[in-house]
């Protein structure tokens, strides 16, 4: 079994955190800091992780890696064009590079990244897991012509950047290459530090699925 743990990143604008356990691993994915003075994620309680893989290097997903201590100091992995965005010190004996198309083996997760607008570099990761996989999209734009979207695959579990869910105004609609809609999830969860899992719902149309909000 698969599970996801939402550190940073539900309910508003803030850091991006996501921790994934599976087949005795325990990666992050991204490692953000607050976009507002003084905003700091609380990182107290993930203990020792693996790996951090960063989406993009914006400041809310790759922000708080001067905090690698606090997660036992785990390599990071990013596309090369990300790592090159990265402070040195932080690139310095800890660094691997991702490819931003195809897949590679992350200490024995089966990993498929694509690219997904929005940042040069940037990147979704999909994870392969038994009962359909989990996909992360990051900040994910299909509007730059400069900074192409690869389709994305199927999943079973999405965690997908609504940044602008909350805005009054309406969004004109924008479609996204996905080539059906994602199953129930079976083997994945979504919780809350402290709370008990949120299992994740399919949409009731075509698209995509989004967690239920408490």
């Amino acid at each position: 079994m698969a599970r996801l743990t939402a550190i940073s990143g539900l309910g508003r604008k803030s850091a991006a955190i996501f921790l994934i356990e599976m087949s005795g691993r325990r990666v992050l994915f991204d490692l953000g800091d607050g976009l507002e003075p003084g905003d700091r994620p609380d990182l107290t309680g993930i203990g020792r992780v693996d790996a951090v893989v960063l989406s993009h290097a914006h400041e809310d997903h790759a922000g708080a890696l001067d905090r690698l201590d606090e997660v036992g100091d785990p390599p990071v992995l990013a596309t090369a064009r990300t790592l090159g965005f990265l402070p040195e010190r932080l690139r310095a004996g800890r660094a691997r590079v991702l490819p931003e198309r195809g897949r590679v083996d992350l200490m024995g997760l089966d990993l498929t990244l694509g690219r997904a607008g929005h940042a040069p570099g940037g990147v979704w990761l999909h994870v392969a897991t038994p009962a359909g996989g989990l996909l992360y999209t990051g900040d994910i734009c299909p509007e730059a012509p400069r900074l192409p979207v690869d389709p994305l695959p199927e999943a079973a579990t999405l965690v997908l950047d609504a940044s602008y869910g909350d805005r009054e105004g309406r969004l004109p609609t924008r479609s996204l290459p996905w080539p059906g809609r994602p199953r129930r999830a079976r083997d994945c969860a979504v919780r809350r530090r402290g709370a008990a899992p949120t299992w994740w719902r399919p949409w009731p149309g075509p698209g995509c699925a989004l967690p239920p909000m408490p």
